[in-house]
């Protein structure tokens, strides 16, 4: 019977060891979860102040002008909106990239010479900025 003792001892011990060791695992999964968390919300923060900037300087600079001429002023866009849209890019809404890209990439063609203003019209232009704009405002609707 001398045995007993140190066998509950021992096992106590890997209990202990076990308790601890499941402790420890469930507090790690917890930290990560909260680090995941913690990132995620802060990139969520970040997109929302560039859709702020971006929604402050469609308030204070005519991008758009209905009734004059096309309405559409690609270089107040190049010069005021879209350097706050690249400096973030990768945190933006997956839609909003591919509008901020498409409008990009009309402009580059333009400057290329390789789409004519007769091509399309310059209304369409207009358009794929005002849907950005509803791109961006959309985000907010669908945080809340």
């Amino acid at each position: 019977m001398d045995w007993v003792t140190p066998v509950i001892s021992g096992a106590a011990g890997v209990i202990g060891a076990s308790v601890g060791v499941l402790g420890n695992a469930m507090h790690s999964r917890a930290q990560r979860k909260f680090s995941e968390m913690s990132r995620t919300q802060k990139m969520t923060e970040s997109k929302f102040k560039v859709y702020n900037q971006v929604l402050d300087i469609n308030g204070r600079v005519p991008v758009l002008e209905p009734g004059q001429g096309d309405g559409w002023r690609p270089d107040l866009y190049v010069k005021h909106v879209r350097p706050l849209l690249f400096q973030n890019l990768h945190l933006l809404d997956a839609r909003v990239r591919e509008q901020v890209r498409t409008i990009d990439n009309r402009l580059q063609l333009k400057r290329w010479d390789l789409m004519k203003l007769t091509d399309e019209a310059d209304d369409t232009d207009y358009m794929y900025y005002f849907d950005l704009i509803a791109l961006i405002e959309d985000a907010y609707t669908s945080v809340r």
